[in-house]
């Protein structure tokens, strides 16, 4: 199991919550645009070919979230995830750091020209495992004690792309109907572009929901603790 590289594929969703959690939205949104757009020529979206359609996707998700034909030259500032244009009108994220995340369908298990192709996942088991591999670091980090503060703690951790071993990927699977995403996740992917053997060495979903909202109780009665003795005594009258 690559657990090393499950825990930072986890924080790296973790980084990012916000950004991933729109970008799922704009994925599912655009593949309903795209089904409507081609409607006309497809009325079965499942009909249309896989070059064509993820083209389409591809296009209408940068139109929605760069909003211009052109790749602006400035750098996204440090920490945030950007969105730009990669080669061959590609789908790109940035961070400023360093690290490259590509936005694809997901690699398919047959292809038409070349027939059936093997594409491994990882177990279900590496992100549980990973998971508890993250707590234990955690712990034995806060034993050591504090450390000195960086512009970005866990980015300091995250991995870049490897040259020759993975790169990152936010992958979508499209349902059999060809109207829905079920399953759009990050992923660090080995030979992703190979006609017999793809790797994935690990995933994890893209979040569906907002992050719940932690209510702080910002109230300051002095008379709190007083009540409560007052109330467990069952003397005494409350303060006027």
């Amino acid at each position: 199991m690559n657990l090393d590289l499950q825990a930072q594929c986890d924080a790296i969703v973790e980084q990012f919550y916000e950004e991933f959690l729109e970008l799922r939205q704009d994925v599912n949104s655009t593949v309903k645009q795209v089904a409507q757009l081609w409607e006309p020529n497809f009325s079965d979206p499942t009909t249309m070919h896989g070059m064509l359609h993820c083209t389409s996707v591809r296009g209408l998700l940068l139109l929605t979230r760069v909003g211009g034909p052109c790749n602006p030259d400035e750098d996204p500032p440090p920490g945030v995830l950007h969105t730009r244009y990669g080669q061959g009108m590609s789908v790109v994220l940035l961070d400023g750091y360093g690290m490259r995340i590509r936005v694809r369908k997901a690699p398919a298990e047959f292809l038409p020209e070349q027939g059936e192709r093997l594409v491994i996942k990882p177990a279900k088991a590496q992100r549980a495992k990973a998971q508890a591999l993250r707590e234990k670091t955690a712990a034995e980090s806060a034993a050591e004690g504090p450390e000195q503060p960086t512009l970005s703690p866990e980015m300091d951790k995250l991995p870049r792309t490897a040259a020759g071993e993975y790169e990152w990927f936010v992958l979508w699977t499209l349902s059999m109907d060809g109207l829905q995403v079920p399953e759009v996740f990050l992923a660090a992917v080995k030979d992703i572009d190979s006609p017999s053997e793809v790797v994935i060495l690990a995933s994890t979903p893209l979040p569906r929901k907002a992050r719940p909202t932690v209510v702080v109780d910002t109230s300051d009665d002095d008379f709190e603790e007083y009540r409560h003795k007052q109330g467990d005594t069952g003397t005494g009258s409350a303060p006027a």
